[in-house]
């Protein structure tokens, strides 16, 4: 799918969620020595940023989650609330995990804050029911849907929220509009460019088994992938129960499957009892869902298209 082709689509819907933020003309703003702030609460949305707005200083660009505490246990620091209060712009993913950001916002401080939720801008449509493929118990919440949240792991969706973000912030900086307009084309020419290895290393029948939390169902909706997990991407469970273990490891037989997956900082034990269970070779491979990042990391190197990159030569490698 070509993000470029979407752009009518996208800026349509931006141009009418615009109209109800206060925005109130804040490429006027740097006229004084006080730059507007953007704040993005999570590492992908900062790195996008960070590409839309090269070789401008027009914006301060922080990140709210320096830490790389991962979203689902995140706690905000006064420190942080303060920051939000009074951001210019404040970019988020607007998920479960943040639902206490809607809640911050109620009583910020700066009324003409341009609030930006990139799951409410990306609409219903990338809803899906994250309990498809879970082998574990799912918790029942009164039997409706559970939605995913982790949209930053599709490189469509990737695509799609640098739409949004370069929109505003070309409306908000008229005089580098063009330079962000041309920042956001070769950003998204490096997203499809991956985006189509992506496609060439998976093919059409792979099957991906995670031996923890599944935060890749955009990823695998993407490339038609059938999936195996132990829980949904946001469970705190980690220990599985024998079903499951015994579940999993029919899965592996069934699929003859090279590899179980975990995901980054998580133990190995549960990979491990799944292939002692299968009685199989299987190896086990990392692939980083980009939500313990450290400020740190940003530092020494790390970004978004590299950590794609990284998670790419894993699957190559199992392929």
């Amino acid at each position: 799918m070509d993000f470029m082709n979407k752009n009518r689509k996208i800026f349509t819907v931006i141009v009418a969620a615009f109209l109800v933020f206060a925005f109130s003309g804040c490429s006027k703003k740097n006229g004084g020595s006080k730059k507007p702030v953007v704040l993005c609460s999570t590492f992908p949305i900062y790195d996008w940023a960070r590409n839309i707005l090269k070789g401008s200083d027009f914006f301060e660009l922080q990140l709210l989650n320096t830490k790389g505490t991962d979203m689902h246990s995140f706690q905000p620091s006064i420190s942080d609330m303060a920051r939000i209060s009074s951001a210019d712009f404040l970019i988020y993913v607007g998920g479960e995990s943040e639902e206490w950001i809607k809640d911050a916002l109620s009583e910020r401080k700066n009324q003409n804050q341009i609030s930006l939720s990139l799951i409410d801008c990306l609409g219903q449509e990338l809803m899906f029911e994250s309990s498809e493929g879970i082998l574990g118990e799912v918790e029942e919440e009164d039997e409706e849907p559970a939605y995913d949240e982790h949209i930053w792991l599709s490189l469509k969706k990737a695509g799609e929220c640098t739409a949004f973000m370069a929109f505003i912030f070309s409306t908000s900086d008229e005089e580098h509009a063009e330079l962000y307009t041309e920042n956001y084309g070769a950003y998204t020419e490096e997203l499809l460019k991956l985006d189509n290895e992506f496609k060439s290393v998976l093919g059409n029948e792979s099957v991906l088994l995670f031996a923890d939390r599944f935060p890749f169902l955009y990823f695998a909706h993407d490339y038609n992938l059938t999936t195996y997990a132990a829980f949904p991407g946001c469970s705190a469970e980690t220990e599985a129960s024998f079903r499951t273990v015994i579940g999993l490891a029919d899965k592996v037989k069934e699929n003859n499957l090279q590899t179980v997956y975990v995901l980054e900082n998580s133990s190995l034990k549960m990979a491990e009892q799944i292939i002692k269970t299968a009685g199989t070779e299987t190896k086990i491979k990392v692939l980083n869902s980009l939500q313990s990042i450290t400020m740190n990391d940003i530092k020494n190197g790390a970004t978004y298209i590299g950590l794609m990159e990284e998670n790419l030569e894993v699957l190559r490698g199992s392929n």
